[in-house]
């Protein structure tokens, strides 16, 4: 028979055993969940995904880039306004393909996918036919001074130097021979003006072309 005060003394350990609160439950995760959902308090954490832009071949912009100057240098021959006209037609859809869409971002289009892959492999590119991707963080704000640009420019008053995108300037005098149905003006635009900037922005993308580390894998 035990004394007196060990029963007592068992009595009040088994009361405080009792009385002890449930440890937390377990987080398990059903069937087909990501064991990582469970994870909650100072462990967890939310980073986004990182942003991976399309891989387009640099033969892809040298080919785009090669019919848009074809297109321009047809209207610096066409035999007819309406010749003319259908070529700037082409032309526009080529350059629209090559630059960002006019939209408030992220930019988009040929041009900038292969930039913003290949980084300096590409820089001579960026720098001709887009005047820096930096600058097109909202495309729609180029677009308004490209219009800008477009609705100031006069024959006596080339206000297309003033954009340093040359294939925003190859879309500005692809614009004016859309709007010409002066044969010759429309020859003159192409000839004088429209061609120098097609012909940079081909040689650039030639260049990015030779550079096997351009090349997405």
């Amino acid at each position: 028979m035990l004394p007196k005060m060990s029963v007592v003394f068992l009595i009040l350990l088994a009361t405080l055993g009792s009385c002890a609160p449930p440890s937390a439950p377990v987080a398990v995760p059903s069937r087909g969940t990501d064991p990582s959902a469970a994870i909650t308090g100072p462990l967890a954490t939310t980073t986004a995904p990182a942003v991976v832009p399309p891989c387009v071949p640099s033969a892809a912009i040298v080919a785009a880039a090669e019919r848009a100057d074809r297109a321009m240098r047809e209207i610096a021959t066409a035999g007819s306004i309406g010749d003319a006209h259908a070529a700037a037609a082409r032309l526009t859809e080529l350059l629209r393909q090559l630059l960002p869409d006019d939209t408030d971002g992220p930019p988009d289009g040929l041009v900038v996918a292969l930039v913003a892959r290949s980084a300096a492999a590409a820089a001579e590119l960026d720098g001709v036919a887009l005047g820096g991707l930096a600058t097109w963080s909202r495309p729609r704000e180029r677009y308004d001074q490209w219009r800008a640009v477009l609705a100031a420019w006069r024959p006596d008053r080339n206000t297309m130097p003033q954009l340093p995108s040359h294939l925003l300037r190859a879309l500005g005098w692809a614009t004016l021979v859309a709007r010409s149905y002066d044969l010759g003006a429309a020859r003159g635009l192409a000839s004088a003006h429209g061609v120098i900037h097609t012909g940079l922005v081909l040689d650039a993308a030639r260049t990015v072309a030779t550079r096997a580390s351009a090349e997405c894998t």
